[in-house]
């Protein structure tokens, strides 16, 4: 997570140091405001995870507070390595990565959307989803 959002905040901000979170939500808050509201989702279980939401406060995401807690004391924080955290890391990482794409697509000269993006993604993710917007349909011929 932390190599691509860092790549991700490069991309649209030079000039900025970008060494933490806190520096990475400076960025995408002024850069790519639209991404802390992005939601995935896991249909299988009828799931809907927006993982950046914490942004639009002060806080940052709690998926992220307690994979710190874990990685730095994982004998007192264990519990907070749980599905619920793992599945929104996912989520989060995912729609860093979709961004950091269409960043890296646009960089060539074109405009590109999300579904551009995910067609590039191969093998396409049965867990988690983006919105369908973001995929060209298949026709099926009949």
């Amino acid at each position: 997570m932390d190599v691509v959002l860092k790549a991700l905040c490069n991309i649209k901000n030079t000039v900025k140091s970008h060494r933490n979170i806190n520096d990475y939500k400076e960025t995408i808050l002024a850069e790519l405001p639209d991404l802390v509201n992005e939601a995935c989702s896991v249909p299988r279980f009828g799931l809907e995870l927006t993982p950046w939401s914490n942004w639009n406060g002060e806080s940052n995401p709690l998926w992220w507070s307690s994979y710190n807690d874990v990685k730095h004391q994982r004998d007192i924080h264990f519990d907070k390595a749980n599905l619920k955290n793992t599945l929104n890391s996912m989520a989060a990482l995912n729609i860093v990565i979709l961004y950091y794409y269409r960043e890296l697509l646009a960089q060539a000269g074109e405009d590109y959307q999300f579904k551009d993006v995910t067609k590039k993604f191969q093998p396409e993710s049965s867990l988690i989803k983006f919105s369908d917007s973001y995929y060209y349909s298949l026709l099926i011929a009949g």
